[in-house]
């Protein structure tokens, strides 16, 4: 329906970032899900023409089922294949220092996801940012273990699913079912150790940022 009443930017299937970037500041694209870094990219990378603003994710019902907040944290990781894990560590620990993640988050490059940090530092002065700042549904989801999926991956089978025009239900419980048999292969062969939780439910993550 989108498609036919125009309200889908011709070619935007083809669209990189940095494309989709420069067609929102200059009003030719209205709307878009994005990240946290987004205010400082329309100052400095390509200055909006246009007046803009955040909002929370819409939902179907208005019914929040769980936080807005991606994976964020996995900045820098220490390999196991290290030969120097101890100097590599204190690199890891300077740069995941308050000091610098406070700097991080008050020049606007991002939104901390460390609740003592938000708790001190200054609202960054970019325009923009107050629809990005953590609020009471946004949280941390658990890291997913990473699997040998077999055919497509989520996201190009959710991309797919909505180009394509493809009955919902069906792409999510095929989607499902190759993400658990993954999981499980994964398991066998001693890859992953992980077991699912199934008393989680994505509304016990609300609330980490409130101050």
């Amino acid at each position: 329906q989108m498609k036919d009443d125009g309200s889908i930017l011709p070619g935007m299937e083809s669209l990189d970032i940095d494309s989709l970037r420069a067609q929102f500041a200059v009003g030719k694209i209205g709307m878009y899900l994005t990240i946290s870094s987004e205010p400082i990219v329309y100052r400095d990378q390509f200055p909006a023409k246009v007046e803009w603003a955040a909002a929370p994710v819409p939902t179907i019902d208005g019914i929040v089922r769980g936080p807005s907040g991606i994976l964020g944290g996995q900045w820098l990781g220490l390999s196991q294949d290290s030969k120097h894990k101890k100097e590599a560590w204190a690199f890891m620990n300077y740069m995941y220092g308050d000091g610098i993640l406070q700097q991080y988050y008050e020049q606007g490059f991002g939104i901390s996801m460390v609740p003592a940090v938000i708790a001190k530092a200054k609202t960054p002065n970019i325009k923009g940012i107050s629809g990005f700042l953590p609020n009471e549904y946004d949280g941390v989801w658990p890291i997913p273990p990473i699997v040998n999926i077999r055919g497509e991956e989520y996201f190009d089978t959710l991309f797919n699913c909505i180009m394509q025009e493809q009955d919902v239900d069906l792409v999510l419980a095929d989607l499902t079912k190759r993400y658990n048999e993954a999981l499980e292969r994964g398991r066998m062969a001693g890859e992953v150790n992980v077991e699912p939780n199934p008393t989680f439910v994505p509304t016990q993550l609300f609330g980490i940022f409130e101050k």
